[in-house]
């Protein structure tokens, strides 16, 4: 027998003793099942080649491309509804929001000595804001404009009566149409000690 010939009944044996591993034996799992079936269905020879079989077909595809995406938003979601309900798991958030406010306010008496009054107005709003956040007075996202802070932000009825008015005035003094005084930052750092307590 030749060195490099390997008999016919070996290689069969090999290759029998190879497929009967574990992870080719395995049974097709829920979604391998669920791909199958949706890959049979879909199948141009299921419905025809005609307009109403493929817009049959079309249907079901939107359809389940819906399905999935409800599942995805639920899923998305309810894995941040279920963070930590006990009060030790949240004290490190809650302080992460105090501290940051703290910088926040840090960081506008600095601008304020500097002598970059808006900068300092536009700190102490953040820090406003965020700390309003935090307390639950409105809903906070640092990708959202001040604007959108009011339309998507829900604050409550009184917080919205406050920051309604001081939006404006950050555009009129922000975009340079409006100057910004040593009494503007006074009275938003008032705010900021009054909405904020403690936490400012």
């Amino acid at each position: 027998m030749s060195a490099d010939r390997v008999p016919a009944e070996r290689v069969a044996a090999e290759l029998e003793r190879v497929l009967a591993r574990p992870e080719f034996s395995q049974e097709p799992g829920p979604v391998e099942r669920l791909l199958a079936w949706l890959g049979d269905l879909l199948d141009g020879t299921s419905f025809g080649g005609d307009v109403l079989g493929q817009l049959f077909q079309l249907g079901l595809v939107l359809l389940l491309a819906t399905l999935l995406a409800w599942l995805v938003v639920r899923a998305l979601r309810g894995l941040g509804a279920a963070g930590p309900r006990d009060g030790e798991a949240l004290a490190p958030a809650a302080a992460a929001v105090v501290e940051r406010v703290t910088s926040l306010r840090r960081a506008a008496d600095q601008a304020r000595v500097a002598g970059d009054l808006p900068r300092a107005l536009r700190l102490n709003f953040w820090a406003l804001v965020v700390g309003l956040g935090r307390r639950g007075d409105l809903e906070y996202r640092d990708a959202w404009t001040n604007r959108e802070l009011l339309a998507r932000g829900a604050p409550r009825g009184e917080v919205r009566a406050v920051l309604e008015p001081l939006v404006d005035e950050l555009d009129a003094k922000g975009f340079g149409h409006e100057p910004t005084r040593g009494a503007d930052v006074d009275r938003l750092e008032e705010l900021c000690d009054r909405w904020l307590g403690s936490a400012a």
